[in-house]
C-alpha cells in the first residue's frame, strides 16, 4: 500500500538555552578564509543587523586563528586558495589534542558571552564536546573565563563576568569519541550590558535546500517563463508515440493562467525493500548504488555490498572483501530474494549472492544495461580502483592488483550473473560516481563521471558505440556558484554545492536525468531533476528544490541522508515508474569512519508514468489556457496524461494563423471530465482523422492537471 507523504523541512533543531534570560539569540554567520600552512583565517565577525540598537558600537573585524585545521581544506578543495563557502567551519584536527581557536579584535572590547554553533552533525550523534573560554594574553597561563562540558547541543553558549581583552581564545579540552572533530558553523561574542533575551530565537539552517509543502508547491511561473516559441519559427515538432513532458519551453507558444509544477516520488511505507542482512555485507556499513531492470517480467538488482573504508582504517576486512557487486531478483519490485549463486568465493564459501569481487583495492558503483538480442546482452560499467594509492601497503597485507589505473570498466554478461572483462582500458571518466546508460535514438553508449572543476566536484561525459572505444570526455555540468560567480542573483547552486553523480535516460521525446547533489556544509545528499534536448544545455527544473530526499515515508533508516542515486532508469509497471534509492542513518562524512556504523538500506519510490512535471491553472477559479509551436501529428488520436477529478480537459486544433480547424473547436470535444487517466483518448464528435497538416493544440484546463500527451 502507498501512502501520500507530506512534504516539509525536517531539518530544523531545537535549541536549549544555559540560561532562562538568555533563550532568544540571534546567531551570526562568519565566512572563512583558509591560510595555507599557517592554517590562518581571515573573517569578519558581523554582529551589526537593522534590527540591532547596539549595533552601531559592536561592527567587530575580527582576525581569528586556529592551531590545526582538518584536511577538508587542503587547496584542491578551495577555489584560488580560498574556501568559498558563506557557511564555512573551523575543522579542528583530531590529532590535535587540544585544538584552540583564537578571536582577535585588534583592540579592547569589553565582552560577556561566547557562543559555538556546530553545524549539527556531532550533537544528532551525541558526541559530547567540551571547550572553555580564556583570556589569550602572551602567558600560558591566562585565566579561564568560562567552561562549557560535555556540550550536546547545536548550539553552546559560555557566560562569564565582564571583561575588556582585545583578545580570547576558545580551547577545545575533550571529546567523547577519539578522533572526533569540532565542526564549527558559526562564532558568537557578546557584548557587556546586552540584553540578549530580547533577541529573536534564529536557528541554524542545516538544510540549504528547503522542501516545499507537497502538493502545493509550484514549481515555475510559466506566463513569465514562456516568452516567445518555444524554438525556432520555422521548427516543426513531431508527435508520435513518444510522451510529450513539460519540463522545459520546448513546446509552448503561449500561455494564460498557467504554472508548472514539480511533483515528487512517492516512498514506498515498507521501506527499506532490501537492507545489509548477510556477513559478506558488513551490515554495520552498507553501500548499496542499486541498478535495477525488468527483464521478462522479473525485476534484477546488482548493488554493491561491504565498505571499502573498513580495511583501512580499522582492518575489518580483507582488502579483495572489502567492496563486492551482489545480485537480488524479485516477482514484485518490492519483495527480494538474494540467491545462492555459487559463483564468487567468500571466506572459504560460494554460497553467496556475489556476482564480481574488485581487481584493485575496491569495486564500485556502476550502471548495468540489457540488449535483448546480443549474444552478451547485459552491459556493465563499474568503477574499480587501487585506492588508497598505496600498493606496497596493500600487497604486503597479500593482495596483488590486477588493475594498473583506477577507472570504469566495462563488463559483459550472457545471464547478468557470469561477467567476463569487456576492455582492459577503463572509460575516458577515471573518478568514482560514474553511470552508463544507452542511448538508443544514437546507438551510442552515455558514460558520465566524476570531475573537479576548480577543485569541486563536477560532471563529466563521453561516448561509446561498444563501451571500448570512447571519445574524449568534456564538462556537462559544473555548479552554478562556479560556472557564475560574479551574479549571485543567477545562482541555484549556493556555495558549498557539489555535483557528486549523474545519471541520463532517453524518455520520450527527450532525455531526463538525476543529479546528484552533495551539499558540503551540511554532508548530506538528494536528488534533482534534469532534462535536455540536445545533451548540451540542461534545464535542472525547479533546482534547487529537490526531486527526492530523506523526508516522507518511514524516514527512521535514512536520518543522514541519500547515500547513492540509482544507477538506472526508472523501471516501468504498470502505470507507474518504480524509483530505487540508497539511504542511510549516518551522512556522507560519516560514511567513511567504521566508528559510526550506523545502517542503511534500498528504499523504493514511486511516480505515476510521465508524471514528472504538472501544469495546471494558477488561479483554479478561472480556465487556464496554453498553445503550443506548430506540432506534426503522427497517429490516429491524440492520448493525455491527465487528472482532471475535480475539472475537465478540453483542447482543439488550430492552424498556423490561430484558426480553429472545422470540426476540431473545444466546443465539439468530449475530452477528459471528472476523471483521472495516464492514457485517455481525446474524441471530438465530428469523428474526423487527425489533420495531416501541421497544426498547433490549445488546452483548456479547469481544475485539471496535465501531464504529457502523445499521438499513437
Amino acid at each position: 500500500m502507498w501512502q501520500k507523504q507530506t512534504w516539509s523541512n525536517e531539518r530544523e533543531t531545537t535549541m536549549k538555552s544555559k540560561s532562562s534570560r538568555l533563550r532568544k539569540i540571534r546567531l551570526i554567520r562568519i565566512p572563512a578564509r583558509w591560510c595555507c600552512l599557517t592554517a590562518a583565517f581571515l573573517v569578519a565577525v558581523l554582529l551589526a543587523s537593522p534590527w540591532c540598537a547596539w549595533a552601531e558600537n559592536m561592527a567587530l573585524s575580527a582576525k581569528v586563528e586556529a592551531s590545526s585545521f582538518y584536511q577538508a581544506f587542503r587547496p584542491e578543495f578551495a577555489v584560488d586558495g580560498v574556501y568559498q563557502s558563506t557557511a564555512s567551519r573551523w575543522l579542528n584536527d583530531p590529532k590535535d589534542d587540544q585544538p584552540w581557536i583564537v578571536i582577535d579584535f585588534g583592540k579592547p572590547q569589553a565582552v560577556t558571552a561566547v557562543a559555538l554553533v556546530f553545524d549539527g552533525l556531532e550533537t544528532a550523534r551525541g558526541l559530547n564536546c567540551s571547550w572553555q573560554v580564556e583570556l589569550a594574553g602572551d602567558d600560558a597561563g591566562d585565566p579561564v573565563l568560562a567552561e562549557v562540558k560535555d556540550n550536546q547541543e547545536v548550539r553552546s553558549l559560555a557566560i562569564f563576568s565582564p571583561v575588556t581583552t582585545d583578545k580570547l581564545r576558545v580551547r577545545f579540552t575533550r571529546n567523547s569519541l577519539r578522533g572526533n572533530i569540532n565542526r564549527i558553523h558559526q562564532i558568537e561574542v557578546w557584548p557587556e550590558g546586552h540584553d540578549l533575551a530580547s533577541l529573536p530565537d534564529v536557528r541554524p539552517g542545516l538544510e540549504s535546500f528547503p522542501v516545499p509543502l507537497y502538493p502545493e508547491n509550484a514549481g515555475w511561473n510559466v506566463p513569465a517563463a514562456y516568452q516567445g516559441p518555444g524554438g525556432p519559427a520555422e521548427a516543426v515538432v513531431e508527435v508520435g508515440a513518444q510522451s510529450q513532458l513539460f519540463v522545459d519551453n520546448h513546446l509552448f507558444q503561449e500561455a494564460h493562467n498557467l504554472i508548472r509544477r514539480l511533483n515528487r516520488p512517492v516512498k514506498y511505507e515498507n521501506n527499506p525493500v532490501l537492507v545489509a542482512d548477510q556477513p559478506w555485507e558488513y551490515k554495520g556499513n552498507p553501500e548499496a548504488a542499486p541498478s535495477v531492470l525488468k527483464i521478462d517480467g522479473e525485476f534484477k538488482m546488482w548493488y554493491i555490498a561491504g565498505n571499502v573504508i573498513a580495511f583501512r582504517q580499522a582492518g575489518l576486512a580483507p582488502i579483495s572483501d572489502s567492496r563486492l557487486i551482489c545480485y537480488a531478483t524479485s516477482q514484485d519490485g518490492i519483495h527480494w530474494i538474494k540467491p545462492n549463486l555459487g559463483i564468487v568465493e567468500f571466506q572459504g564459501s560460494k554460497e553467496n549472492n556475489i556476482v564480481l569481487r574488485p581487481r584493485g583495492s575496491h569495486i564500485g558503483e556502476g550502471s548495468v544495461h540489457y540488449q535483448p538480442g546480443d549474444e552478451y546482452p547485459y552491459k556493465l560499467l563499474t568503477y574499480e580502483g587501487t585506492w588508497p594509492y598505496d600498493k606496497d601497503l596493500i600487497k604486503a597485507r597479500g593482495f596483488n592488483f590486477s588493475v594498473d589505473q583506477h577507472g570504469h570498466y566495462a563488463y559483459q554478461s550472457k545471464d547478468g550473473i557470469r561477467w567476463e572483462l569487456l576492455s582492459k582500458d577503463p572509460a575516458p571518466s577515471t573518478a568514482d560516481r560514474g553511470n552508463m546508460s544507452y542511448d538508443s535514438k544514437r546507438n551510442l553508449y552515455m558514460q558520465m563521471g566524476k570531475g573537479s572543476y576548480k577543485g569541486v566536484r563536477s560532471r563529466e561525459y563521453a561516448e561509446s558505440p561498444d563501451l571500448i572505444q570512447w571519445g574524449p570526455k568534456r564538462y556537462l555540468l559544473i555548479p552554478q556558484w562556479l560556472a557564475n560567480p560574479d551574479n549571485p542573483d543567477s545562482r541555484v547552486d549556493p556555495p558549498g554545492t557539489h555535483f557528486y553523480g549523474h545519471l541520463i535516460w532517453n524518455h520520450g521525446s527527450l532525455y531526463l536525468g538525476y543529479l546528484e547533489i552533495l551539499n558540503a556544509n551540511t554532508m548530506r545528499m538528494h536528488i534533482q531533476l534534469m532534462s535536455s534536448r540536445d545533451l548540451v544545455h540542461w534545464n535542472r527544473m525547479s533546482a534547487p528544490e529537490p526531486f527526492l530526499d530523506q523526508s516522507g515515508g518511514n524516514s527512521d533508516w535514512e536520518t543522514g541522508g541519500l547515500f547513492h542515486m540509482p544507477g538506472t532508469a526508472p523501471v516501468e509497471v504498470g502505470e507507474d515508474l518504480y524509483i530505487y534509492y540508497d539511504a542511510s542513518t549516518f551522512d556522507h562524512r560519516y560514511a567513511r569512519d567504521p566508528q559510526f556504523p550506523g545502517t542503511g538500506g534500498i528504499g523504493l519510490a514511486r511516480l505515476p508514468i510521465d508524471r514528472f512535471v504538472a501544469i495546471l491553472p494558477d488561479d483554479h477559479h478561472v480556465p487556464a489556457t496554453w498553445t503550443t509551436v506548430p506540432l506534426r501529428l503522427r497517429g490516429e488520436a491524440i492520448y493525455v496524461n491527465a487528472n482532471a477529478k475535480e475539472g475537465l480537459l478540453r483542447l482543439e486544433l488550430l492552424d498556423l494563423d490561430g484558426n480553429v480547424l472545422p470540426g476540431f473547436s473545444v466546443d465539439d470535444c468530449e475530452g477528459l471530465v471528472m476523471a483521472d487517466q495516464v492514457k485517455h483518448p481525446i474524441v471530438w464528435q465530428s469523428g474526423k482523422p487527425l489533420p495531416e497538416e501541421v497544426v498547433r493544440i490549445r488546452f483548456i484546463l479547469r481544475e485539471a492537471e496535465l501531464y504529457s500527451f502523445h499521438c499513437r
